[in-house]
């Protein structure tokens, strides 16, 4: 449990430091999979039964495929964790213009209105009984990693209902302009 405080410390204190991201473009439909994947024990342990609704096909950011899947999995076990059985997880992303929506929806007890924007801040924890565990650090890294990589998050819950997290990232071409820092071969060649 210490341990895993540390980790989740020195995570926060590297976002805070704006160290540098290895950023990379991603299918964001193939990427959700991934991270959809890389949960599917955490999922089974619940019995959640999880429904995905990708519906954004060759749509690409460009983001650190590390830190992301961080931020989704906080994001995902936040969920897990504060789901009574039987847990019921919607995970879906959207095109909207310019950007795309990675929306997770629970079936859980929700947040009282008057906390929906505390969420976000460091050790900051609904449950103040501390009857589940965490540290009240996996949806501020998770807002970190999402606004560094030039994205937003926000949350919609209702008590007894279940809540919504929608990560908002801006959509990018793979043959991405010499200002976006990536140079197609044919670009970066020289007469």
């Amino acid at each position: 449990h210490i341990h895993e405080l540390v980790n989740r410390m020195v995570l926060m204190s590297r976002l805070d430091s704006g160290t540098q991201a290895t950023s990379e473009y991603l299918q964001i439909d193939d990427f959700m999979k991934a991270v959809y994947t890389g949960r599917a024990n955490a999922f089974k342990e619940k019995n959640a039964l999880v429904h995905l609704e990708l519906q954004a096909p060759d749509t690409w950011v460009y983001a650190d495929p590390d830190m992301l899947s961080i931020a989704l999995q906080n994001i995902l076990d936040n969920a897990l964790q504060h789901s009574p059985p039987p847990v019921e997880i919607t995970i879906k992303t959207r095109i909207n213009g310019e950007t795309v929506a990675i929306i997770i929806e629970d079936n859980g007890v929700g947040i009282p209105p008057e906390l929906h924007s505390r969420v976000f801040e460091r050790f900051f924890r609904v449950d103040e009984a501390h009857t589940t565990r965490g540290f009240g650090l996996g949806l501020p890294i998770a807002k970190r990693i999402i606004e560094n990589a030039g994205g937003s998050i926000g949350l919609e819950s209702q008590v007894g209902k279940g809540t919504t997290v929608t990560v908002t990232l801006g959509i990018k071409s793979k043959e991405a302009s010499p200002s976006d820092g990536y140079q197609p071969d044919s670009l970066a060649a020289s007469d």
